[in-house]
């Protein structure tokens, strides 16, 4: 027998097939002899009580059609025969899963119909188990069970959060269009921004008159010295914008000079930006403090 062939299923030709259409509450099951006679549909629960019943219904049509043992074939559809499938495995039964599409496709071969009923496609699925169209029905136990219980639930969850993002995205194009084009622009910033350091006495709250009163306090250098640098002048101009279009000696020393004064850079910084010695700079800076005392 070929590996294609043992992966279809074959039953052996002694054997009694039980085609099963499985519903929510009641499952309705035809009987198959090996020699294609079919008995009349019956229906069962689907309960202890139902399975039962399936089971000595199968049993006196094996007896009948003196078979030597009895082939339960399902369709491989939702959870609805969960139960029913491992009631039959776990006494001994052989399973057999067909698929749905086969199903489909051959109902109208049956009574030149397409109409659809529960007997119906019980009896059909008998057949296709009968002429090999059905695989084995592999049932898993334990924390395998667990774990393909787990990933279809999973599966289920991603495909109702993709459902979920794309209705928000398309209310979203409805209602703020520019919503792309703003979101890139917050990011951008926000990349950029700095995290402040903690500040003394950063924040003042009161009232207009108490503002007022504080206003020379806050305003205090030696206060203004306890604020981090790259806060204090997180809004200054850029060096380049200062220093980048100087000419004439004079413009040098008046522009470096308000670099330091003015805008809070360092001697060092405007000093390596022009490509001078900081005591240069220095000397820059004490003349401008005097010639505006």
């Amino acid at each position: 027998m070929s590996s294609r062939s043992r992966k279809r299923g074959r039953i052996k030709s002694d054997a009694l097939v039980v085609g099963i259409d499985v519903a929510k509450r009641s499952h309705v099951a035809v009987c198959r002899g090996a020699g294609g006679q079919k008995e009349k549909p019956f229906c069962f629960r689907n309960d202890g009580m139902g399975y039962d019943k399936l089971l000595k219904r199968a049993e006196e049509s094996r007896q009948r059609h003196g078979s030597a043992s009895v082939v339960f074939a399902l369709e491989a559809t939702g959870h609805y025969g969960h139960a029913l499938r491992y009631f039959l495995a776990d006494r001994g039964y052989e399973l057999m899963g067909i698929n749905p599409a086969h199903t489909k496709r051959i109902k109208e071969l049956e009574d030149n119909s397409p109409e659809k009923s529960d007997a119906k496609d019980a009896g059909l699925i008998a057949d296709l188990a009968r002429e090999g169209r059905g695989r084995p029905a592999m049932l898993p136990r334990g924390v395998f069970a667990d774990l393909r219980r787990l990933s279809k639930f999973r599966e289920r969850l991603v495909s109702e959060r993709t459902r979920l993002f794309n209705r928000y995205h398309g209310l979203v194009d409805l209602l703020f269009p520019e919503c792309r084009t703003y979101r890139a622009f917050v990011l951008a910033g926000l990349l950029n921004l700095k995290t402040p350091s903690p500040l003394a006495d950063e924040t003042i709250l009161g009232s207009r008159e108490f503002l007022a009163r504080q206003a020379k306090r806050a305003r205090d250098e030696s206060r203004r010295r306890r604020v981090p640098a790259d806060q204090l002048h997180a809004d200054r101009i850029p060096l380049d914008r200062v220093l980048g279009s100087l000419t004439g000696k004079e413009e040098r020393r008046r522009a470096g000079a308000h670099a330091c004064t003015i805008h809070g850079y360092t001697m060092s910084e405007v000093a390596d930006y022009l490509g001078v010695h900081y005591t240069t700079v220095s000397r820059w800076v004490r003349s401008a403090e005097s010639d505006n005392s």
